[in-house]
């Protein structure tokens, strides 16, 4: 590990929920450990949970509007290798999304053969040359791309506080389909597919 690749304190990661009441600009947030990193689907269904539940830090008005405003994992392990190698390794089916390695013996009909192989490596090297961002979440990648052509501006995706509502930021990406995003035990990744 170099200083490039800071651990976390929990031993497989968390999730991080930021929540805004709409009408207040109050925020709360949750923190989830987690055994394995999860969907993102998940982990909005566990913080939404956790967000309604009584005491959970948020405003006390015991039916005041919310919105996710944020969800970030937060690996053990940070590292953008290890984060585009995972990547390739998802796109041949090697590692499932939110259950770590497949064992072989599980999906005969996949031979990872010489030809499997090439495959993998092949995807490796066009996403390491694409990627655009990586960090913890699109905030932090967009804070890294400042200044750069890759730049986006998000002045259409502040809400009347000013503060930028991140999940409206992913979705986009998700529809434009120019780029993906990819989320890994090792960070999250920015790859362009154009």
């Amino acid at each position: 590990m170099t200083a490039a690749e800071p651990t976390r304190p929990d031993r497989h990661g968390a999730w991080l929920a930021v929540f805004r009441d709409p009408a207040t600009g109050a925020e709360w947030k949750t923190y989830t450990p987690v055994v394995r990193m999860g969907t993102r689907h998940a982990a909005r269904a566990v913080a939404e949970r956790q967000s309604a539940a009584p005491g959970a830090g948020r405003p006390p008005a015991p039916n005041r509007p919310r919105t996710l405003h944020r969800l970030t994992y937060l690996p053990p392990l940070r590292s953008q290798e290890r984060a585009v190698a995972w990547a390739a390794l998802l796109e041949v089916d090697a590692v499932s999304g939110f259950r770590g390695w497949k064992p072989g013996s599980m999906y005969p009909w996949v031979e990872r053969s010489r030809s499997w192989r090439d495959r993998l490596a092949d995807i490796h090297s066009s996403f390491h040359d694409a990627v655009i961002g990586f960090g913890d979440d699109l905030a932090d990648i967009m804070a890294g791309l400042e200044d750069t052509p890759s730049a986006w501006d998000l002045e259409d995706y502040r809400d009347g506080s000013g503060l930028v509502d991140w999940e409206d930021v992913h979705e986009d990406i998700h529809k434009a389909q120019m780029s993906m995003i990819r989320q890994t035990p090792y960070g999250m990744l920015w790859i362009d597919l154009g």
